[in-house]
């Protein structure tokens, strides 16, 4: 059809007619009247449609009023089509009232933006456009824009039909126009909406796109509403294209209104269409100002009309609306965006100049084209994709929630500015690479750079998409299996399904290369992750970085029963003459998927960070991602300042263990510092060199150094948590101390002299044998220090040969040890026998003795030397039926030391036990052979061989023997354990050799309560003590005296003994050999001494026969003569049983010799002759009583035996004679 009203001209005499009164005078329409194409309603004075009153004109045509007076459309009046032309000298428009040419425009299909037609099943048309672009079906495009920005008067399209099922599209909206001399008052509505799409059986058509309204008035007045909203789509089967805004234009001089200005695009469940054009320009303004507002939905877009310039004012752009320079327009706006409360956006593809210093607000930018005269730009929760030109821009601030992202920016092209500021929730950025480098972020700074807290440059997933790039991880099609990591700065973590991780590349010193992306499951499209992008900044100030700039890879995905694995890391190149601020620099690897077995992690990627002054405490990390099979492997942090020759490279994997890092094959490569840590894993391949000329950093946790090249260190290293694996040749490094650390040494060292073992470390030799010695200076192993060498399996490729031209120092808890280190189970010339028994075990392994039988099988032989030990000890024999192993033997230890060895801590080379599985048990490893050449020997520490247990589960495996020890020093002041015992087990294993034989001999025997020393006789390894005749021999106490460990019974423990018979005493050497000694107590034979002498009485022979008298002096008693009494040195008793204090002074006394022989000696107590009363007087009672006992008076008193003064035995006159005498005397 054809739109009469765009064409038609005002005609001479039309049918309209007043309802009441006259167009030159007040004109009042009442009825609804049906205007033709083309009328027109002219006159000198006024025109009231009142309620109920109606012009109206069909689809597609129109008519015209030109009032002298005034036009008031009073509420439930209206106009409903196409106004060509309304003048007037004010118009008003009640609340209720209306002009309105809603679906007046083309019909379905119809018009310059008429949407597509569909006949797919269950699809609809695309909507129609006009001031924007129309939406699209699910299988039609939307109609495109056409139509005056500035003097709209073309009428909105009809949607897009469905041909099948006849389902229109929606007409368009027609056009009004006004031009008001006066006021113009809108509390009602202008309305040009299109209409909705129908629907009819299978199909739906688009919304018709809303028409056009052009308003010039003088003033402005009223709350109502103009609108030139697009239909909507039918939302039937799988709906339509909406319709598209139309245009709105209002010219003013004065502006009093608080109207709703529209050009909404209509409802679609497929794409809602694209707002149309509101512009608005006052008369004191330049150009006017141009609002592009979607309702806060998502649509199609506002295109500008192609070849078109469009200059403005101001420009809004608010609730969703997009507008678009196509390329070969321009756009120009004068004082900016004006600030939106909702999110916009705006595509250049042609030229856009703006202020020199704007500010954009809920603003998206995407900038294809070229914009000029931009200098100073501030976002504030606004978005700019940047892949044009902004020659002008110097001046850069990135508020909150904004982000500025450059499209085309390669490491070869940057963009230079002068100042960049990035606030918290800010973020600048580069566009994402897919298979390939072609989008970066490289700038260059000439002022300062501040990125504050919580803002951030960022990379994150910009690098190479999923299995591309030159370290893609690898790809797998397992059933629930996943894809390797991706490698950069370190090798991916592989996947569950042994896909291998990708692998290293880029460079150290000058990143520049994109984060590969994760290997995937080819059956299930499980994605990996993407690689982290390329940021490299140029800052000639100051660079306060208190916010982020982050390169990370992402998380793999998955899909079906398949993970991908991790992106790596990108690139961070920073090159700033001042680094201030605490935040932070990031380039980790991204996780591995973590469905079903998982996919590796991504590696880190690659930091370089030079400059001539820094203030920061900013962090680094090039982690790799997190996997449940392997996390990835650290990146690279290298930072140099201005001053330093070479740079420092920092390895750390955040303390997990993962893939390793890898030095770029052929490189060589030279750094003033290296820091290992938290498990970073550092390779130097073969064909590369390493040169540290600083020193390894203190490290808070352990990492690891893998050399199979060349690595040269400065002369005196320490090495803190870290673990060095050398397979190839260190140079110039003269002394080195490990600290918590581990070396494993499998290579050569051209200088090494001076080695201490710390605390918590160990040295481990890995290529030296009993024929390949390597020669050192001195060796200090501090306590919890362990040297060792490698384990060997089923012959000898390892042993510790170590020569020392200096001294061995070896402190209490450190140690040289090859425990477990010799021959594997069933291995060896003494391994244990095997057997196949239920619930019986192997026998234990032999070397410097038998092993013990186990409850099944032998136990192995002897073999190896006693004074130059070098094999190693076997392995224990073992259950073929329940695979249970025996104990692995000990390994070799050859130590010759020039100087000193000072051993206060142990070596060691024991057998280890024998294990259980099912129903056997395994026998234990034999002792392995220590053999030491030392000039000085001193210390107080151990040296031990033993052999291992057998298994105890069921019946018992049997013990390894020991092993054998060999030691020779010129000067040996040390005071060592050494045991070279056998393993307990079914059967104990034997002893083994220590050379020379420890002493276990007896040295002292004492009893101190008999003063017995024992006389000892080491041929016939007997003690024999002597005790006097008659001695206890119960409960005696020996001090004993040994050169073994230990005696028994102990010295101080109580004994009792036989007269001559030997007790055994064991004396244990401190290699548990034992020697017997047998100690007797011999009493001395019993004298035949029983002669009685004393000071206090005489003894001789005489009296009346011959006999031997004894006379006791006066004043003696009885008592005080048997305590006086003794019988030579030596007698065993006297009969005293007789002796009483006399009447008679003759007394006998029989005394006995030890040997059983007697003397019988007649005793005269108290012989003061004539004291019969013993008084110790001879007086006139003396007298009387002698006088009367002769006549055998009964005496006044007692008469004792000296009355007897003849000593006749009889008391008679001789004696009172006597007496008498006496007393006259």
């Amino acid at each position: 059809m054809v739109f009469l009203a765009c064409t038609a001209s005002p005609g001479a005499s039309f049918a309209f007619t007043c309802d009441s009164g006259d167009l030159n005078g007040t004109c009042v329409i009442s009825s609804t009247q049906l205007m033709t194409n083309g009328e027109v309603i002219s006159g000198t004075g006024g025109l009231i449609i009142a309620d109920g009153g109606s012009l109206r004109t069909n689809a597609g045509e129109s008519f015209y009023i030109h009032m002298d007076g005034d036009v008031t459309i009073e509420s439930g009046g209206s106009i409903e089509g196409n106004l060509s032309s309304l003048t007037a000298a004010n118009l008003t428009i009640e609340s209720g009232g209306s002009i309105s040419a809603n679906g007046k425009g083309f019909a379905s299909g119809q018009g310059e933006g008429a949407g597509s037609m569909t006949d797919g099943w269950r699809s609809g048309g695309g909507g129609a456009g006009h001031g924007g672009n129309g939406g699209q079906g699910p299988s039609a495009a939307g109609g495109s824009v056409y139509g005056s920005l500035k003097t709209p008067e073309t009428p909105g399209s009809g949607g897009g039909f469905h041909t099948a099922s006849a389902s229109e599209g929606g007409p368009g909206g027609g056009v009004i126009k006004l031009a008001v001399g006066g006021i113009l008052t809108v509390d009602g509505v202008i309305t040009c909406n299109g209409g909705n799409g129908l629907s009819m059986s299978s199909g739906s058509g688009g919304g018709g796109s809303g028409g056009s309204i052009w308003i010039d008035a003088n003033t402005l007045e009223g709350a109502g509403s103009i609108t030139a909203n697009g239909g909507a789509g039918s939302d039937v089967y799988y709906g339509a294209g909406g319709g598209a805004g139309g245009r709105i234009a209002v010219y003013y001089n004065t502006d009093n209104s608080t109207t709703v200005m529209q050009a909404f695009g209509g409802w679609s469940e497929v794409q809602y269409g694209g707002a149309g054009t509101v512009f608005t320009k006052a008369a004191s303004a330049l150009y006017g100002d141009l609002i592009i507002d979607n309702n806060g939905v998502s649509g199609a877009d506002t295109s500008q009309v192609l070849t078109t310039t469009v200059t403005l004012d101001s420009m809004v752009l608010s609730n969703n609306g997009y507008y678009i320079v196509p390329a070969g327009c321009e756009l120009n706006i004068l004082s900016g965006f004006v600030n939106s409360t909702t999110n916009a956006s705006i595509t250049n593809h042609g030229t856009l100049s703006l202020p020199g210093t704007s500010t954009f607000t809920n603003i998206t930018l995407y900038n294809n084209g070229s914009i000029n005269d931009l200098a100073n730009l501030t976002l504030s929760s606004s978005n700019i994709y940047q892949n044009g030109a902004m020659g002008d821009l110097t001046d850069l601030i990135i508020g909150a929630d904004s982000t500025f992202e450059f499209q085309n920016l390669t490491p070869g092209k940057s963009i230079t500015m002068t100042n960049v500021t990035i606030l918290d929730a800010g973020v600048l950025t580069h566009e994402a690479n897919s298979g390939a480098l072609d989008n970066s972020l490289n700038l260059h700074v000439t002022g300062n750079l501040d990125l504050q807290s919580g803002g951030a440059i960022s990379a994150d997933a910009k690098g190479l998409a999923s299995a591309q790039g030159d370290g893609a991880g690898s790809m797998t099609a397992d059933f629930r299996a996943g894809g390797g990591g991706a490698g950069h700065g370190g090798t991916g973590g592989k996947g569950s399904s042994n896909a291998a991780g990708g692998c290293e590349y880029g460079s150290l010193m000058a990143p520049e290369t994109p984060g590969s992306g994760g290997g995937y499951n080819t059956s299930y499209a499980s994605a990996g992750g993407t690689g982290g992008g390329v940021i490299k900044l140029v800052v000639d100030g100051i660079f306060i970085l208190d916010g982020a700039i982050t390169c990370n890879g992402t998380v793999g995905l998955s899909m079906g029963s398949g993970a991908g694995g991790g992106g790596s890391g990108g690139s961070i190149w920073i090159d700033a003459n001042t680094l201030d601020g605490e935040g932070s620099i990031s380039a980790n690897g991204g996780p591995g998927s973590d469905a079903y077995y998982g996919g590796g992690g991504g590696s880190g990627g690659r930091i370089a960070v030079y400059y001539t002054h820094d203030t920061s405490s900013v962090s680094m990390q090039a982690y790799g991602g997190w996997s449940e099979v392997q996390y990835g492997g650290a990146g690279t942090v290298f930072t140099k300042a201005a001053s330093a020759l070479y740079g420092d490279l920092t390895i750390d994997n955040n303390g997990v263990s993962g893939a390793d890092t890898n030095q770029v094959l052929t490189s060589t490569l030279t750094l003033d510092n290296f820091t290992l840590r938290n498990n970073g894993y550092y390779v130097a391949p073969e064909s590369t060199a390493l040169c540290i000329e600083g020193v390894f950093i203190n490290c808070n946790s352990s990492g690891v150094l893998t050399n199979n090249g060349a690595v040269t260190l400065t002369t005196s290293t320490v090495l803190t948590n870290v673990t060095f694996i050398n397979n190839g040749t260190i140079a110039n490094l003269a002394s080195l101390e490990l600290a918590s650390s581990s070396f494993y040494s499998n290579g050569t060292f051209e200088d090494l002299t001076d080695l201490t073992i710390g605390a918590n470390s160990t040295f481990e030799f890995q290529n030296l044998t009993p024929d390949t010695p390597i020669t050192m200076t001195n060796l200090t192993i501090l306590d919890t220090g362990l040297l060792t060498h490698n384990a060997n399996t089923n012959t000898l490729d390892h042993s510790l040969n170590l020569h020392l031209t200096g001294n061995l120092d070896i402190r209490s808890g450190g140690g040289i040890s090859a425990d477990a280190k010799g021959l594997e189970s069933g291995q060896g010339g003494g391994t244990g026998n095997t057997t196949d028994g239920f619930r019986v075990g192997g026998g234990g392994a032999g070397h410097g003795g038998t092993g013990g039988d186990g409850s099944g099988t032998a136990g192995g032989s002897i073999y190896g030397s006693l004074t130059t030990p070098e094999t190693p000890g076997s392995g224990g024999g073992y259950n073929t039926f329940y695979a249970s192993a025996g104990g692995v033997g000990g390994g070799v230890i050859k130590l010759t030391v020039e100087g000193i060895l000072t051993l206060d801590g142990a070596i060691t080379c024991n057998g280890t036990v024998g294990l259980s599985m099912g129903s056997g048990d395994g026998g234990g490893g034999s002792g392995g052979s220590i053999w030491i050449d030392a000039n000085t020997l001193e210390g107080a520490g151990s040296i031990t061989a033993n052999g291992g247990p057998g298994s105890t589960a069921y019946n018992g495996g049997g013990g390894g023997a020991g092993g054998r020890i060999a030691i020779e020093a010129v000067i040996d002041t040390s005071d060592l354990t050494k045991l070279a015992i056998g393993g307990a087990g079914y059967q104990n294993g034997e002893i083994g050799t220590i050379y020379p034989i420890p002493p276990k001999s007896i040295t002292s025997f004492i009893i101190e309560s008999l003063s017995a020393i024992g006389e000892i006789d080491e041929d016939a390894k007997s003690v024999t003590l002597t005790a006097p005749y008659g001695t206890s021999l119960i409960g005696l106490t020996p001090t004993i005296a040994v050169t073994g460990v230990s005696v028994s019974p102990a010295s101080g423990a109580a004994q009792d003994f036989t007269d001559g018979v030997p007790i055994t005493y064991t004396v244990t050497a401190y290699d548990t050999s034992t020697q017997d000694y047998g100690v007797t107590i011999n009493l001395d034979p019993p004298s035949s001494n029983n002669t009685i002498t004393s000071a206090v009485y005489t003894v001789s022979t005489g009296g009346t026969a011959i006999e031997t008298i004894v006379n006791v002096p006066f004043g003696i008693s009885l008592a005080d003569f048997l305590a006086a009494l003794t019988a030579g040195d030596e007698y065993q008793s006297w009969n005293s049983s007789d002796l009483t204090d006399p009447v008679v002074s003759r007394q006998e006394l029989i005394v006995t010799a030890q040997d059983g022989t007697s003397v019988t000696y007649v005793v005269y107590i108290n012989l003061t002759p004539g004291d019969v009363n013993h008084d110790g007087l001879v007086a006139m009672e003396d007298l009387i009583l002698a006088i009367q006992a002769t006549a055998g008076l009964e005496t006044a008193a007692p008469v004792y035996g000296n009355a007897d003064v003849n000593g006749d035995g009889v008391l008679g006159l001789t004696d009172s004679l006597y007496i008498m005498r006496e007393v006259l005397q």
